[in-house]
């Protein structure tokens, strides 16, 4: 099986004290490195490198607001 490459990437997790830009190091397999995010989707949940949901429920509201503003 191999593995591809443009659908990997790196979330480094921190705390607030001690690191706010989310940076994360470089990683890769076979000379290929990966794309470093702040945010990611895993199940249909975004969470960010801070452990907030922040994303998440601004989506949810974002498409609360889209489906009542259909039925008014």
């Amino acid at each position: 099986m191999q593995i591809v490459v443009e659908k990997c990437f790196v979330c480094s997790v921190s705390n607030t004290r001690h690191n706010n830009g989310c940076t994360g190091s470089s990683c890769g397999i076979n000379n290929q490195t990966f794309t470093s995010v702040e945010s990611v989707r895993d199940l249909g949940v975004t969470i960010n490198c801070q452990l907030k949901f922040d994303k998440h429920i601004a989506g949810i509201v974002h498409k609360a607001m889209n489906r009542t503003s259909l039925i008014l």
